[in-house]
């Protein structure tokens, strides 16, 4: 077998060989690092020991050059002795190859290692992001999510991946020179100690210091990119209203921070660098200096071997510490901030058990209560929708229309008294087989970049198979394909976050998007609210009462117009229901309602998009 074969086999196992078993995100939020390092013991074990046989082989190679050395000069005047010549720069050699085939055996463990930890981390992380609470995620910036993806676990990786075998191949070292040299040539090693130990001091002080400030680095760039997320994301509306110089303002300061921060950086480790070159030549002048001073003679072989130990052997290690001491550093650093989003809270689902099963209603959910941060949002809401009914709930900006949706959905952390869909238990139910019975268009249009026929279908790479229901989605939608606009039909590429739609435009992908799934329950929060009169009747006429006549369908909305056309109205109030039934009989019979109304109307303005 080839050598690239075998690194091709060994790459390939890397890819795929995932061995990690699942744990609680709670038992993730604290003693993140040693969980990771004291992990698949065995395999640690076995890193741990071929890094300590390569630092030992290292430590044997010297003896056998000092022993070749002193016997090639011992042999020069009655000719050399070739067999233990052979037989010593051998065994040096021998020494020095098993050195390295430890230390690279030991590498390609860890790469090993590291990605089995990297894939590890990563799902971990993506489950639970998954399941992380609506609080949560606004609790933090988007910005700090993508870089604790794209750096911290990558840094708590190489915690394994390169950290761990230099740790112990560079502990060995400073352990065992100071006893190897006072072994080989009866020198005491406290001098020796000593130094190397000022210099390791020096240089942990020197790598904390640093660490502080590669952490303010990351903390700055996480800052400065949610600053820069949030001006590309509203560019559009900036221009319009002439903010884009404050904004670009704040970008520059951030920037300028991060440049003073940048500087300290270079500078404090071009310092910790300098030293690190220097501190191998102070061990190896005390080490020639206890030669001298305890008035010994030493051989040739004897010096030779002494600056091997101490100026080859001992260098690379802490040439390397700076560097290895501001990764651990980092990593921990890192491990800390994995801790706490694994400490966000989740969904928690509170609810009583549901005692009444076989309702002939859609959907049925009883004494729904939310409360967050002490502030009742959502107050014992009951509602019932038939299967077939079309149902609008209105309110005050505020009055908990879009929370009793995600409530529905168990994006929100609602409780339920009971929750039934087609008279079964939906709480006993899976997120997942759950939300399998709704189609939902949120008051955000969420758009991929992708095509538009991967946004109708929500999935990359949709098959070209099912064009005709595609294009039959987006004409109930009201998306009209423009010959201008979208040249290549469904093949149209859709920028991010849909930059190339209008308001309008996005509300219908996620009508087309909605039509296509083909659920029982349609829930649409405020989707008409960017779109004209016209485009409004077109979905009414064609889709919500058309295509969608015997689906059961929720609509929160702020148009008015939609009212008439309803079987049912029902008007939230500070997260209660104040009022409910038909438009006319609402008009008719209710003061309260006809207020509302009149009040939402004359706030109702701005422009509908098309």
């Amino acid at each position: 077998m080839t050598t690239s074969s075998i690194l091709g086999s060994y790459a390939e196992r890397l890819a795929t060989d995932v061995d990690m078993p699942e744990v609680e995100a709670r038992l993730l939020s604290q003693g993140l690092a040693w969980r990771i390092l004291s992990s698949r013991p065995a395999m640690r074990a076995l890193i741990i020991g071929l890094a300590c046989l390569s630092a030992l082989c290292g430590l044997l190679g010297p003896y056998f050059q000092k022993l070749f050395v002193d016997s090639v000069l011992e042999g020069s005047g009655d000719g050399l002795p070739v067999k233990d010549l052979v037989f010593y720069i051998s065994l040096a050699f021998l020494a020095l190859l098993l050195s390295q085939a430890f230390g690279v055996i030991c590498k390609l463990v860890c790469s090993r290692e590291g990605v089995v930890i990297n894939r590890w981390l990563s799902r971990s992380l993506y489950v639970h992001g998954l399941k992380l609470s609506q609080a949560s995620r606004r609790s933090r910036p988007t910005g700090e999510f993508v870089n604790i993806f794209s750096q911290d676990v990558s840094a708590v990786t190489m915690m394994v991946d390169e950290l761990l075998p230099v740790t112990v191949m560079s502990f060995i070292p400073f352990v065992a020179a100071p006893i190897a040299v006072g072994y080989y040539f009866s020198l005491p090693p406290l001098p020796l100690l000593l130094v190397s130990s000022i210099s390791l001091a020096l240089l942990f002080g020197m790598a904390y210091r640093q660490s502080g400030y590669f952490i303010a680095f990351k903390r700055l760039a996480t800052e400065r990119l949610a600053v820069v997320n949030e001006w590309l994301q509203n560019i559009r509306i900036l221009r319009i209203l002439g903010w884009t110089e404050l904004f670009e303002e704040k970008i520059f300061d951030r920037r300028r921070i991060e440049t003073v921060n940048r500087l300290s950086m270079v500078t404090n480790g071009s310092a910790m660098s300098a030293f690190a070159q220097v501190a191998p030549g102070l061990i190896s002048i005390t080490g020639i200096a206890s030669v001298v001073f305890t008035q010994r003679s030493v051989t040739p072989g004897e010096i030779f071997a002494l600056l091997w130990v101490l100026s080859i052997f001992l260098s690379r290690p802490i040439r390397s510490l700076p560097f290895n001491l501001v990764m651990f550093l980092d990593g921990l650093s890192s491990c800390r901030r994995l801790q706490s989003l694994f400490a966000l809270p989740t969904e928690v689902q509170t609810h009583l058990a549901s005692k009444v099963q076989g309702s002939a209603l859609a959907l049925e959910a009883l004494d729904i209560n939310l409360t967050l941060d002490g502030v009742h949002l959502l107050r014992n809401l009951n509602l019932r929708l038939r299967e077939g009914e079309f149902v609008a709930i209105i309110g005050e900006v505020g009055a908990g229309k879009s929370l009793l949706l995600d409530s529905l959905l168990r994006e929100a952390p609602a409780s339920f008294g009971s929750y039934l869909i087609d008279g079964r238990d939906a709480l006993d139910k899976s997120l997942e087989t759950l939300r399998e019975h709704f189609a939902f268009a949120p008051q955000e249009g969420f758009i991929m970049s992708s095509t538009l026929r991967d946004n109708v279908v929500f999935e990359y790479g949709a098959s070209h198979s099912s064009d005709a229901d595609f294009l039959k989605s987006l004409s109930l939608a009201a998306f009209a394909l423009d010959r201008n606009a979208h040249e290549a039909g469904l093949d149209t590429e859709i920028g991010e976050r849909g930059v190339n739609l209008s308001g309008g435009q996005r509300h219908r992908v996620s009508l087309a998007r909605a039509h296509y799934s083909d659920r029982s329950i349609i829930l649409l929060d405020d989707c008409l609210s960017a779109v004209d009169v016209d485009t409004e009747r077109q979905l009414l006429d064609h889709l919500i009462e058309g295509a969608w006549a015997k689906k059961t369908r929720l609509l929160v909305t702020h148009r008015l117009s939609v009212l008439p056309r309803v079987d049912r109205v029902l008007v939230m109030k500070d997260g209660a229901f104040i009022l409910e039934g038909s438009y006319h009989e609402l008009m008719r019979d209710s003061g309260e309602f006809r207020e509302l109304t009149s009040s939402m109307e004359e706030k109702k303005g701005g422009k509908h998009e098309t």
